[in-house]
């Protein structure tokens, strides 16, 4: 059975992970640009923490598998400098500096993407309104087209 002592605990690290995960989002769109970063990286979402894991969500397989293959190094390597110089979620003067069991709140050691279904939803919603909007438009234009003998 799960006290309030855990609750609290759970409800502290999951905080501290989102205070960090939106300090690595402002890093991140400065050395990915504007636009790789709204593409790829906007869209995630701390979903839940594992002690020392971030757990982002990912909309899909094929997100999930972009990402990992081109920016999840570049994710923890902007981890490592923020928990190194400090951070929200990190004492001041990094979290290496800190220790005992409130240390393990705040020092998450790695990045981890599972698939999300509220995202999965979001995103497959999108997709068929794109391609709702794009079938009307070819109705619209086939209505015009003049009729071929």
């Amino acid at each position: 059975m799960e006290t309030l002592v855990d609750t609290l605990v759970e409800t502290m690290q999951t905080h501290a992970h989102v205070d960090l995960w939106a300090a690595l989002r402002d890093d991140l769109r400065l050395k990915l640009g504007e636009e790789l970063f709204e593409r790829w990286i906007a869209p995630l979402k701390v979903i839940s923490d594992a002690g020392d894991e971030i757990r982002l969500g990912v909309p899909n397989l094929f997100v999930q598998d972009w990402i990992k293959k081109r920016y999840l190094p570049v994710i923890e390597a902007v981890l490592r400098e923020n928990l190194r110089e400090g951070s929200p979620g990190c004492p001041e003067g990094g979290c290496a500096s800190a220790g005992g069991p409130a240390d393990a709140v705040s020092r998450p050691r790695g990045v981890v993407l599972v698939i999300d279904p509220v995202l999965f939803r979001e995103r497959r919603r999108e997709s068929e309104q794109v391609l709702g909007e794009r079938a009307s438009r070819e109705e619209r234009a086939d209505e015009r087209a003049p009729a071929r003998a």
